[in-house]
């Protein structure tokens, strides 16, 4: 059987945007493996959403600090309605959208969504009550748990740690340095021979 590796959203904002070396040549490698067929790359459909809408607030805020705006500016300017934030989002979301497809289509990552006919109220609460995470947290790890995931990838420190206190899932914090290299020295270095 193939293990699948979940990719969190801020890892693919690392990789789309190149804002962490080590964590893009990570998920370069990922991409490489999972197009030769040795592993199932994944994320969830309530990742691609985040995605681009973090996407799309790089964009604007990149537009506004481009411009040298103060703070200020920028947060008048993204509480407007129909003003700056809005015309921003409506000159980007073709590209992103398509950089986002691509992405998908091209490396044949695996979207991930709830199965059907599945009880998941007990874990929907243990996740969210019990482990204190997010609304938007607890649907993607509980996509990644009902989808049998192996491998949880995330940047997200406070995330990495519930999900590694839970043991249900081998999870790992790809920007840091110690996670990284047992990841990369252990895992990978075994799906690759």
């Amino acid at each position: 059987m193939i293990d699948i590796f979940f990719l969190d959203t801020n890892v693919l904002l690392d990789y789309l945007e190149k804002r962490h070396k080590e964590v893009y040549g990570v998920v370069f490698e990922l991409l490489r493996l999972s197009r030769e067929g040795k592993i199932i790359l994944a994320t969830s459909i309530f990742n691609i959403a985040e995605l681009l809408e973090k996407e799309l607030d790089i964009a604007f805020y990149g537009k506004c600090m481009r411009k040298k705006m103060s703070f200020d500016e920028i947060i008048r300017l993204a509480r407007s309605k129909g003003g700056s934030y809005e015309k921003t989002l409506e000159n980007c979301r073709g590209g992103l959208e398509s950089r986002v497809k691509k992405l998908i289509e091209n490396n044949d990552i695996l979207l991930l969504s709830l199965p059907e006919n599945i009880d998941l109220l007990e874990q929907v609460c243990d996740l969210g009550v019990n482990n204190y995470l997010s609304s938007q947290d607890v649907m993607i790890v509980t996509t990644a748990l009902t989808n049998s995931v192996t491998y949880f990838l995330s940047n997200d420190q406070k995330l990495v740690k519930k999900l590694d206190q839970n043991g249900s899932i081998y999870v790992y914090n790809l920007r840091k340095d110690d996670q990284r290299e047992t990841f990369c020295n252990t895992v990978l270095k075994v799906v690759k021979s």
